[in-house]
Order: C-alpha cells, then sequence, then structure tokens
C-alpha cells in the first residue's frame, strides 16, 4: 500500500528512501511482491493522514476502499455511516476513539439524521474541528449544492457517476492534492 510522503519510512527488513514530501511524492513503507505499499503522511508531522469516510451507502463505501487497495493506498480509513456517526468519530464520543489528526474527510452529501451540510456546518463552528479537510461525494449535479458546499469552505465537490472509475480517479486527485498542499496541526 502507498500513502502521502515524507522523507524516510522504516519497515522490517530496512529503511527505504522517498520522494521528499516537501517536493511531493509518496512514501514508501513496504516493498512487497507485485509493488510498492504507500500511505498518505502530512509534510508537519509526518503522521499518516486519517481518512474519514462518510458514507451511508454500502455500495459506494465499498467501492471507495477498493479504489484505495487498488492504488495500493494504506492509510487508516474509518467509515462513519452519516454526519452525526462523525461527529462521534471526530470528538470521540459515545465509546468512539477520536480520530487522530491529520485527517481527510470524504463525506456524501445525502445520508439519514445529518447530511454532509449539516456535518460540515458542525464541524466549521467547532473550534477542533473548523480546519479540517473535506471532500464532498455526491451524485447531486444541482448548481444550488455545489455553491452551498464550497460556502463551507470545502477542498472539493466530486460527482460519482461510475463508481469503480470515479473512485480511482479521487484517490489519483488525493494523491495530486497531497503533493503541495501543506496540512493544518
Amino acid at each position: 500500500m502507498r500513502g502521502f510522503g515524507s522523507p524516510v519510512a522504516e519497515c522490517g527488513t530496512g529503511t527505504f528512501p522517498n520522494f521528499d514530501f516537501a517536493h511531493g511524492g509518496f512514501q514508501t513503507i513496504d516493498e512487497a511482491p507485485g509493488g510498492s505499499d504507500m500511505e498518505f503522511v502530512s509534510k508537519a508531522n509526518s503522521a499518516a493522514v486519517t481518512i474519514l469516510l462518510v458514507e451511508d451507502d454500502d455500495g459506494d463505501a465499498k467501492a471507495v476502499r477498493r479504489a484505495f487497495s487498488k492504488a495500493k493506498i494504506a492509510n487508516p480509513i474509518i467509515r462513519a455511516e452519516d454526519g452525526i456517526d462523525a461527529l462521534e468519530y471526530l470528538r470521540g464520543e459515545n465509546g468512539k476513539s477520536p480520530l487522530r489528526t491529520p485527517m481527510l474527510l470524504l463525506v456524501d452529501l445525502n445520508m439519514p439524521r445529518m447530511n454532509g451540510f449539516e456535518l460540515v456546518a458542525a464541524m466549521r463552528a467547532d473550534p477542533e474541528l473548523r480546519r479540517a479537510i473535506v471532500f464532498f461525494l455526491t451524485t447531486s449535479k444541482n448548481d444550488e449544492d455545489v455553491a452551498r458546499a464550497y460556502d463551507l469552505n470545502i477542498a472539493g465537490y466530486i460527482v460519482k457517476q461510475n463508481a469503480g472509475v470515479d473512485f480511482l480517479n479521487l484517490v489519483g486527485m488525493i494523491d495530486s492534492y497531497w503533493k503541495i498542499v501543506e496540512l493544518p496541526i
């Protein structure tokens, strides 16, 4: 698996150099037959980026995980089934361990109990969560939804049309994004 890079990764059999993250690239964390595994890592503190997938549809959640696996991205992916569940993970409530930073959220727009708009609005109002990097994943092409999403300072609005291909493109886009972006600590 692969992920967002840092200068060097130590593995059970030795240390493998990577592309310096300050200049972009993935960190090799394991040399396995058939390809290297990688992990997205924060430039600021060399910590693996936790991915919170907020998705109520089991099929879409599986497709996102498959895309990361196919791209050999090893970052931890935690799934929340709606906005309330996500906030519990983010805040460490109701017996859930709080997610470590840095983190990236992939959020479905239309979910039961608390939708993506409501979740991100709650996050932006919370001093501990307001800087989280959020991408919306949705089937909605509605211009009003797009504008409303960007009013919440999201990093991107991605329309999911063809789950397999679109989710592989998503992983490639996130790869490119992390090569040039500094994460908040």
